[in-house]
């Protein structure tokens, strides 16, 4: 039982680095354009922390109506 649960951690955690070093570096190439038309480091980041908030905000939401709708089901 708790290797078929260690393979299954193994294998998402796998899935999640590669999830996070693909957006990496998508996102390395957006700052270098940014930082190239003249934005300070501080708006740059303040836009990723911005849009982070954001999205993050949107999923807490939806995740909260969606448990809330399975809920009275």
């Amino acid at each position: 039982m708790y290797t078929v649960v260690g393979a299954i951690l193994l294998v998402a955690s796998f899935g999640t680095y590669n999830i996070i070093s693909t957006i990496t570096h998508e996102k390395a190439r957006d700052i270098a354009i940014m930082k190239s038309l003249g934005l300070s480091e501080l708006t740059v980041r303040a836009i990723f922390v911005v849009e982070a908030a954001l999205i993050g905000l949107a999923g807490a939401l939806a995740g909260f109506v969606l448990g809330y709708l399975m809920c009275m089901a």
